[in-house]
């Protein structure tokens, strides 16, 4: 439960990076829309509310796709359309000292989330402990066309 509660911590630490700020934005409800508008440059942000995700943490926090990945991959027998982005920030925690927290979202073609937190150790690049977390679009995710 202690390393659930750093991993939450230092997650909505890493997606806070940049919160929404400012005025009214658009919503982007599908992945269709998301690729539509990451195609087209445009700035979007997701915010994540983890009580809506699984498993449920008490936490909340932003990510924005200012670089992605669009790539399709195989599970078993079914390939996978996926848009994804990743964050790497070096952090402190009590218990494992200095770690770089990698910190990445996939959004699929049916409108799943997937957020995987990784801590990784800065001297050896050996996985210390990760957290897998699935949510929705519009629940538990919301994506932000933001505005330049």
């Amino acid at each position: 439960m202690y390393i659930r509660k750093i991993l939450s911590s230092t997650f909505l630490v890493i997606l806070c990076q940049s919160a929404v700020a400012g005025s009214h934005h658009q919503t982007l409800g599908t992945y269709d829309e998301l690729e539509k508008s990451l195609a087209e440059g445009d700035n979007v942000k997701a915010i994540v509310d983890f009580t809506k995700c699984s498993p449920m943490v008490d936490s909340m926090g932003s990510m924005s796709f200012s670089t992605f990945n669009k790539y399709i991959f195989t599970e078993g027998a079914v390939a996978k359309e996926t848009i994804a982005t990743l964050t790497t920030v070096m952090t402190h925690t009590r218990k494992f000292g200095y770690i770089n927290n990698t910190v990445r979202m996939r959004v699929f073609k049916d409108n799943s989330v997937e957020i995987l937190n990784e801590f990784i150790d800065p001297k050896n690049y050996i996985q210390i402990t990760s957290t897998s977390y699935t949510c929705q679009l519009n629940n538990g995710v919301t994506l932000y066309l933001m505005e330049l």
